[in-house]
């Protein structure tokens, strides 16, 4: 009995819900293109496999702040991460009191 490989499917497009963090992918993303460089090379710069950068542009990895880091480091960046009021809660005051 023959074994038939059937060719797989390829992956789907992300969506906003099979995206880990869009705000991420594209800061990565946006920040790679303000370099210049190619997913490869920036992936050199800053340490990681180019599976990793492809991974977070495409927002299928959930980096951690430890990799943010780097690769804002490595971009001669620095990482800021900030909590915000939802623009919902700052349309109702008493919503934040809660």
């Amino acid at each position: 009995m023959t074994r038939q490989n059937k060719p797989s499917a390829p992956a789907p497009a992300p969506t906003p819900q099979s995206v880990a963090n869009p705000e991420v992918a594209l800061a990565v993303r946006e920040l790679r293109q303000s370099t210049g460089l190619s997913q490869h090379r920036f992936a050199k710069l800053v340490g990681k496999p180019q599976s990793t950068i492809i991974r977070i542009e495409a927002g299928s990895m959930n980096a951690s702040v430890r990799v943010l880091r780097d690769i804002a480091t490595a971009a001669g960046k620095e990482l800021s991460i900030r909590f915000v009021t939802p623009a919902s809660e700052t349309d109702n005051p008493d919503k934040r009191l809660q």
